[in-house]
């Protein structure tokens, strides 16, 4: 599949995903009072924290075996995973236990049945997704991924309609039911990757899957931190606010769409292209990282003039019960920004074994400074405090990104420019725009 059809269907499908998770929240967000879809959010955040950290770097491990020199490497890195994240999930789910029901850190009504088996079967089908994105299948990856958001709010209406579930446990049993239906669907995938895992343990194969574990796994708590703590810190200041929080960022994903797919479509290109480059000399056969960079400009120009009018249609679509969506939608699009130029970045970073060692200080910075700043500036400027505090530590996060992606940088000739559109214009507009 060509680059171009590949960028087309994940824009298809994140933009049908998306489509269908602003209705299924703008339905939530009706239907719900504040506390109740707070409640649901804080329960949900957690599942989202645990089945994404227990695939602890499964998407760079797969992607980087599937262009390694032997193909039985991506199909064994798959099998190990699949055998590997489960427990994962459970033990991250006997630690939440421990830390919000037995010793109550902060108030969160804990829904222990739906989280357990929502991260569960949530984790096989986030592995699932990664393997076809490894792999390329850019338009099964779209299809499930829309199918499943569909699948999820039918059952949540019918169980609603059918009136034997109230409104919350309605969409925490629809939940479960949705991820449960796609894993009994790979199922069999399942069991021919986990059978071919035992039957071809090989130590050099355990070897190159402990570098990416030890460093990504490390990654990965960190990155998930904030999407996780930010509703934690939500929590103290309204009742409202963490559903505030959550319906903007759900408006950021939507904005997301375009530079989601077009990082996943330029990945593989990328990594094919610093896998065949001689990289002791500058090499000028780099088309498709300008390209990217070229994107990345129409990007900031894109989300910038969004940002002018996005907190009244972010207003109009969720309600006027959620005051605090209007004091925070105008800063927390620039997130977007940051995060598509440190993912830009990243490409190199998960390239070099070396350089991956070194993600733990980019995330555990961004996860310090985020929160350092919410703690500082929550208590001066409220929500607002809490929506810069995301914003500024995402962009610092890019920056060291910058850092470490240099040494191939240099060898492309993009030094100046990838500072110019990555690093210097967004922060001059983001800072312009807090003025």
């Amino acid at each position: 599949m060509n680059l171009r059809n590949s960028i087309i269907n994940y824009a298809a499908g994140g933009l049908g995903v998306s489509i269908v998770s602003l209705l299924t929240v703008l339905i939530f967000a009706r239907i719900f009072n504040e506390n109740e879809y707070s409640i649901y959010l804080l329960n949900l955040s957690i599942v989202v924290f645990i089945s994404n950290f227990s695939l602890i770097g499964a998407n760079a491990v797969i992607m980087k075996s599937r262009n390694g020199s032997k193909r039985d490497w991506s199909r064994f890195a798959i099998g190990f995973f699949y055998f590997f994240s489960p427990f994962v999930s459970a033990s991250l789910f006997l630690l939440a236990y421990i830390l919000f029901v037995y010793f109550e850190l902060f108030a969160i009504d804990f829904n222990s049945l739906f989280i357990f088996f929502s991260a569960i079967f949530e984790t096989f089908f986030l592995l699932n997704q990664a393997e076809l994105l490894a792999f390329k299948k850019s338009k099964e990856f779209g299809v499930r991924n829309v199918v499943k958001v569909c699948l999820n709010l039918i059952i949540f209406l019918v169980l609603i309609l059918l009136q034997d579930y109230s409104i919350i446990n309605g969409a925490f049993l629809s939940f479960i039911l949705t991820s449960f239906m796609f894993f009994l669907y790979s199922s069999k995938t399942f069991f021919v990757k986990l059978i071919y895992f035992f039957q071809n343990r090989q130590s050099k194969y355990i070897k190159f899957i402990k570098l990416y574990i030890f460093s990504i796994s490390i990654n990965n708590l960190s990155r998930l931190m904030p999407n996780f703590v930010d509703k934690l810190f939500a929590s103290t200041i309204t009742n409202s606010s963490v559903a505030s929080l959550a319906l903007t960022q759900q408006i950021s994903r939507f904005l997301m769409i375009p530079s989601t797919a077009i990082i996943r479509g330029y990945t593989p290109q990328i990594f094919s292209d610093l896998s065949s480059a001689d990289i002791k000399v500058k090499n000028s056969n780099f088309k498709n990282f300008n390209k990217l960079l070229f994107l990345s400009a129409l990007y900031l120009i894109f989300i910038t003039l969004t940002s002018f009018f996005v907190s009244d249609v972010a207003s109009l679509i969720f309600g006027n019960k959620y005051t605090e969506i209007k004091l925070i939608a105008s800063i927390m699009v620039f997130d977007c920004v940051f995060t598509f130029n440190k993912n830009v970045l990243l490409i190199f970073v998960k390239y070099d074994p070396k350089l991956i060692k070194l993600l733990p200080i980019s995330t555990y910075t961004y996860l310090g400074i985020f929160v350092l700043l919410a703690i500082f500036l929550i208590g001066k400027y409220s929500i607002v405090g809490l929506a810069i505090a995301l914003v500024v530590s995402k962009y610092i996060s890019s920056i060291i990104m910058f850092f470490f992606a240099q040494k191939y940088l240099k060898k492309i000739d993009n030094m100046k420019m990838t500072f110019l559109i990555l690093i210097l214009l967004p922060s001059i507009i983001f800072i312009a725009k807090l003025l």
